[in-house]
């Protein structure tokens, strides 16, 4: 699996759809070296620095859910009140997903017990939490879900 637009084309459509729907000056423009093109975004806009990620379809294999539909599901959780990075919006042509960028790291090295205590809290109540939402915005959203509940999972 390819992406038809790569390189210098896909940062052009990045930076014009960013000046076109976001606005301000980008300071910093970086892609992160993976397998799915990932690019991080700085925009300069009244007086604050926008984090932005902007996030392409994977390359390397075909997913059950397409980005698309990722990016639908996290804007329900946002428009619910979930703490979830920021949906700014979507670029047809690439296609990607433009979201807030989170700062962080993928594991509790060197993180205080405590700390690490309440980050898995907060994270475990938000989980709690998604599965109360009601399913009606989801379903408006084209979210799949299973036809009958034992056939989920």
């Amino acid at each position: 699996m390819s992406h038809p637009i790569t390189g210098e084309a896909r940062e052009r459509i990045i930076r014009q759809w960013i000046e076109r729907n976001i606005g301000g000056t980008i300071t910093m423009f970086r892609q992160q070296p993976r397998w799915r093109p990932t690019f991080f975004v700085d925009v300069e806009r009244d007086g604050e620095t926008l984090e932005l990620c902007v996030r392409g379809e994977r390359s390397d294999t075909e997913l059950t859910f397409s980005l698309d539909h990722e990016t639908r599901f996290h804007r329900v959780l946002q428009d619910q009140g979930m703490p979830v990075a920021a949906v700014h919006g979507w670029i047809d042509e690439l296609p990607a997903s433009v979201q807030q960028r989170m700062r962080g790291r993928p594991d509790f090295a060197g993180v205080d017990d405590g700390v690490r205590d309440r980050i898995v809290a907060q994270y475990v109540e938000a989980l709690a939490r998604v599965h109360t939402l009601a399913l009606e915005p989801f379903a408006a959203a084209g979210i799949e879900r299973a036809q009958r509940p034992e056939e989920s999972g």
